[in-house]
């Protein structure tokens, strides 16, 4: 795939961002052209479904109008330091064919009245696929996820690099996240708030 096919001005390519036209995988989609080892190495994935009581695993396949084929993965379980809360933890690779071009990682609680509790713990893309706004559809295809699937919203990290600054800087600008801060002042970090 030529990279400089892909758009250069994001604003047009991230008018919408859905989770229409993604197709659930299952396990017999494992170790196939739908999702190829590879792929399925890099997220982890030993298994696909969901248990009565909430907890397995969702994978999510989509190929892009852009040539980037996404995938989505998110697990819910029941963590013991929680009190046995639900939590997620959820992956967004961009692929060229078996190749990973872009990551995406979020965790945290969906059981809880606090709104606090689902954050990116990293959001990277492969230096010839930067600036083509691949990163930010990533992390809003997890607010996405998490908004339909748990009625939450996405926060950054309270430690980012400078290209994860821009990128919700951008989301500020566009009305989809705000900046906020700890109750003491401190450290501020970004959330989506559409």
């Amino acid at each position: 795939m030529n990279v400089n096919t892909l758009q250069n001005d994001n604003r047009s390519a991230l008018e919408e961002v859905t989770l229409d036209g993604f197709e659930s995988l299952t396990v017999s989609d494992m170790n196939t052209e739908r999702l190829p080892w590879k792929i399925a190495a890099n997220l982890a994935i030993t298994g696909i479904g969901i248990s009565a009581n909430g907890e397995g695993t969702v994978v999510l396949k989509k190929q892009q109008k852009d040539g980037i084929c996404t995938y989505i993965k998110v697990e819910t379980f029941r963590g013991v330091h929680h009190g046995l809360s639900l939590e997620c933890s959820g992956e967004i690779l961009d692929a060229v064919g078996e190749g990973m071009v872009g990551h995406t990682h979020f965790s945290g609680l969906v059981e809880s009245n606090d709104i606090d509790v689902i954050s990116i713990g990293a959001n990277n893309t492969q230096e010839n696929f930067q600036r083509k706004g691949l990163g930010e559809r990533r992390l809003r295809l997890a607010n996405e996820y998490l908004k339909t699937n748990f009625r939450k919203f996405l926060h950054s990290d309270s430690v980012r690099t400078d290209s994860a600054d821009a990128a919700w800087i951008k989301l500020v600008r566009k009305g989809l996240a705000e900046p906020e801060s700890y109750p003491d002042g401190t450290t501020r970090r970004y959330r989506f708030v559409k």
